[in-house]
């Protein structure tokens, strides 16, 4: 009778498979991170670089002052206090954060009446108003990560929040109800979330975690039914159990392809996938709750306000996109210093809050940047062993990849990031024809020294092919200038004949300092790329 109790309320499954998922999805992303960084080196390097021709130059001979004089230099704006999200939500009606704001606030409202309904408690206004600002607390996160406000919130928007509930409960005399709720329902979804949100894997942590649940239901789903069905049979338990494992296995590889070809056909966008892995998990943790009170049907319970609240983002993401006006993306080229992975983890990341609601940003890509723009296609793609399909092999293959680009947005609005995996014997290639096309130009050199002296042959080409005005350098105490300047009056005494950059009244290159910040302001990308506040 326990066993076929078991097997009838779904609580203890559902909780142990998330727990375990959870706990199980941190050192198994970091396992496949790493391993696809490796495999990404080894195919970097593969191939000889050729001989590099210089198509025409010009005799050596002085410019003025490099135009070294001619270069503008900028300090780090000062910081400002962190933009408030609340004041974005009011300044930009049909930005994206609004419209996860009005999903979430949905979905918790739903949430709390299903709740209510399923503990038999009459849903006085006083308790719905609670219940439904507890259960609003993803919207916190949520916002966060979609705005595109300059500044994060920080600590401060969840001290806020949890102020209101304190004010709440204390209004309406329900503060040691909210706190076991808050316990109960938002406690591990909110760990769960700080684990799986970490910078480092969040590319890939929500996949992990929805396969090993996948799995993990399997497995337990496979031994509650033999347990219900009361066959002994060692025999019989494991080929059910080996059955019952290869099924859901079979089902894990189908979702992954389904969630791959997806995100391919920009149905949905990497920030959509990451936002909905969040309310996925919350959005079980409340079916856990729910399935005490009334078993199986919990499941269901607990799904409806999410599928709800996903089904009104897909209606408002599309008004949005019919009140984006139909400007061509504009295109960002983004070089850096390589050798210097965190930073330029960092850098990418805040560059793309705010430029990819305008445009792409292109860059070659390299084991610094590898696991941060691992994409859901490209995933699959190393698991069944076709890595090598992502690299450019020689200049017919590179042209053939940009005229396939696909540069209009995703669904939420934002552009991609366009990336090309190069070989030793190709990047160089790939870096000229990027230059050649790119709108604006971001190098970061900070690091640039004898010992990572790479971007060498990068900013002689942006000498020839792109004009000054489009480009900008980031600098720090750890650049040797000096080799900096030698390199740039090198540059431009070589000039390309056909260089935009040989007339007189050529734009300055613009040098942003950051000796006394540890990384870019958000005012300095702003101003750096071009992009508007």
């Amino acid at each position: 009778m326990g066993e076929e109790a078991y097997f009838a309320n779904p609580t203890g499954l559902i909780a142990s498979t998330l727990l375990v998922a959870a706990l199980a999805a941190v050192p198994l992303s970091l396992l496949i991170l790493a391993r696809y960084r490796a495999a990404v080196v080894r195919s970097m390097q593969q191939g000889a670089a050729p001989a590099q021709q210089r198509a025409s130059t010009i005799a050596a001979r002085e410019l003025p002052e490099l135009r070294l004089a001619n270069v503008a230099r900028a300090e780090p704006a000062g910081r400002r206090a962190p933009a408030s999200l609340l004041a974005e939500l009011r300044h930009h009606p049909y930005s994206l954060a609004r419209c996860y704001a009005i999903c979430a606030l949905v979905q918790a409202l739903l949430a709390a009446l299903v709740l209510l309904a399923a503990e038999d408690i009459a849903p006085s206004p006083g308790r719905l108003l609670c219940l439904s600002y507890v259960l609003a607390w993803p919207v916190i996160p949520q916002l966060a990560q979609v705005s595109t406000a300059a500044h994060k919130p920080g600590w401060r928007a969840p001290a806020l929040f949890a102020a209101g509930a304190i004010a709440l409960g204390a209004v309406f005399g329900l503060a040691g109800w909210l706190l076991v709720v808050w316990l109960g329902i938002m406690g591990f979804p909110t760990l769960s979330q700080l684990l799986l949100a970490n910078r480092r894997i969040r590319n890939v942590a929500p996949f992990v975690t929805a396969l090993l649940v996948f799995l993990l239901l399997g497995v337990f789903s496979t031994l509650a039914l033999i347990l219900m069905l009361g066959i002994r049979s060692d025999a019989f338990v494991v080929f059910a159990l080996l059955l019952g494992i290869g099924a859901i296995v079979l089902l894990g590889r189908r979702f992954a392809r389904w969630v791959g070809a997806t995100y391919a056909a920009k149905r949905t966008s990497d920030q959509m996938l990451l936002v909905d892995a969040w309310s996925i998990v919350y959005t079980a943790w409340l079916s856990v709750w729910l399935s005490i009170s009334i078993g199986w049907y919990g499941v269901l319970a607990g799904a409806l306000p999410f599928a709800v609240s996903r089904s009104l983002l897909a209606v408002l993401l599309r008004r949005r996109a019919l009140r984006r006006p139909p400007d061509a993306p504009r295109r960002l080229l983004l070089l850096r210093v390589f050798g210097f992975r965190s930073r330029s983890e960092r850098l990418l990341a805040d560059l793309e809050r705010r430029w990819r609601h305008d445009g792409i940003i292109q860059l070659i890509a390299g084991a610094d940047l590898a696991n941060a723009i691992l994409t859901p296609h490209e995933l699959l793609e190393y698991a069944g062993g076709r890595l090598g399909r992502s690299f450019v092999a020689d200049a017919a293959d590179l042209e053939a990849r940009l005229a396939a680009r696909d540069e209009l947005p995703d669904p939420d609005g934002r552009y991609r990031i366009h990336e090309l995996f190069c070989f030793e014997s190709t990047w160089r290639l790939a870096l000229r024809r990027l230059a050649g096309e790119s709108d604006a130009v971001l190098m970061d050199l900070r690091g640039f020294s004898r010992e990572h002296r790479g971007c060498v042959y990068e900013l002689q080409q942006l000498v020839d092919l792109v004009p000054t005005g489009a480009w900008s350098l980031l600098l720090d105490g750890d650049t040797d200038r000096a080799l900096l300047e030698a390199t740039l009056r090198d540059g431009w005494s070589r000039m390309a004949a056909d260089s935009p950059n040989r007339a007189p009244d050529a734009a300055p290159v613009r040098i942003f300092d950051l000796s006394s910040a540890s990384s870019p302001d958000a005012d300095i990308l702003l101003a750096a790329t071009g992009a508007t506040g």
